[in-house]
């Protein structure tokens, strides 16, 4: 359902911190959960990142990312890096934050927590963000 409705656009997985914007790949746990087994489309951007589960890039990097769709990973640790991005004109300039497809996530739940309830947790919050959205 979430795939129909999609069709080809594209998500993204990042998180702000003190040392860039990391953009999480399809080797990430759950790059693993968004691309493979809810088949959602890696952006180019996205695809490329093969000898690590994620990269760091720099704010002025972020539009090279070209996602549809946006999971932004926040916490405690690094909401000031998070409002930073999110205030700043060139995460503003992007067509997925225009259409409001920029989805706040919670990083300790979708990145640190593993096992099943969390899997389930994270299937239910995206499939909400992707078809709430619009």
């Amino acid at each position: 359902m979430i795939t129909e409705k999609l069709g080809d656009e594209t998500v993204a997985l990042i998180r702000p911190r003190k040392e860039g914007i990391r953009v999480h790949g399809p080797e990430h746990w759950t790059g693993g959960i968004l691309y493979e087994n809810l088949g959602l489309k890696a952006s180019a951007f996205v695809k490329e990142i093969k000898d690590d589960i994620s990269v760091e890039i720099s704010m002025e990097k972020v539009a090279d990312i070209g996602a549809d769709h946006y999971f932004l990973l926040s916490d405690e640790l690094f909401a000031k890096e998070a409002e930073v991005l999110a205030s700043s004109p060139i995460w503003q300039s992007l067509d997925a934050v225009k259409n409001n497809h920029a989805y706040d996530v919670d990083s300790t739940l979708w990145i640190a927590y593993y096992g099943p309830i969390a899997i389930n947790i994270i299937v239910d919050q995206a499939a909400e963000a992707l078809l709430g959205s619009n």
